[in-house]
């Protein structure tokens, strides 16, 4: 083993004394990496809980006014021929049941609408042959019934979203105390204990060490004569 490889050595050795006299800090290092770590990854889950939350309430609304908007149209479409035929035929009772307009429907709550256009249905089925002059056809009804049908299939669903909606909220407060059980029992603690450790010591140590390979090599310096003025005159 010649010098160099020697202090290089000697260096190594050095260094790891330096750490392992700071063993308690890399312990806590990696403590505190694994605590990063799992908190991330909570965070991410909260974020993508969030993220769904405001779609679930949002797209089912949205679907269902969509459907009581087509129900509605229908509706008015079909109680305004037959509101015709009624009144040219005297038949009170059929213009009671069909006496409504748009605002009224828009005023509605959601099960009464499907109640109303259960008994437009019912009243005006029967009849609907009779009802062709005056501009009412069978695939008026079908198409009444079909958006009644795709309404009252909507009518639970945001009950449903607001249980699952509440259900998210629950696991987003559930992580969220994880997350800051994480921070008051591990991190705070750990950001304590740094405080306490001598970093700038360390890293002066760590790198003494390092370099103490070199401080036995002896490297050739460049011999540069200087002359006096004074003794260059006497030498003359």
């Amino acid at each position: 083993m010649n010098k160099i490889e020697y202090g290089k050595l000697r260096s190594m050795l050095a260094s790891a004394l330096v750490i392992a006299n700071y063993e308690i800090l890399w312990k806590d290092i990696v403590i505190f990496n694994e605590t990063i770590t799992k908190i991330r990854s909570l965070l991410q889950k909260i974020s993508k809980l969030l993220e769904g939350m405001n779609s679930i309430t949002d797209g089912v609304t949205s679907s269902k006014e969509n459907r009581r908007d087509n129900l509605t149209e229908h509706l008015v479409k079909v109680t305004n021929l037959a509101m015709t035929y009624a009144i040219i035929n005297n038949d009170t009772l059929l213009m009671e049941r069909l006496d409504m307009n748009i605002s009224a429907y828009n005023k509605m709550r959601e099960y009464d609408l499907k109640v109303h256009a259960d008994e437009v249905i019912g009243s005006v089925k029967p009849l609907v042959e009779d009802m062709h002059p005056y501009g009412l056809v069978p695939e008026d009804i079908s198409e009444l019934e079909e958006s009644n049908r795709l309404f009252s299939e909507k009518i639970g669903t945001p009950r449903e979203a607001i249980v699952i909606r509440k259900g998210k909220n629950e696991e987003v407060s559930r992580l969220m105390k994880e997350v800051d059980d994480l921070y008051s029992n591990i991190l705070d603690r750990l950001m304590v204990r740094f405080k306490t450790v001598e970093v700038d010591s360390f890293y002066n140590n760590y790198f003494d060490a390092r370099q103490s390979w070199t401080s036995g090599i002896r490297h050739r310096r460049e011999e540069v004569s200087v002359i006096d003025p004074e003794q260059e005159n006497e030498t003359e």
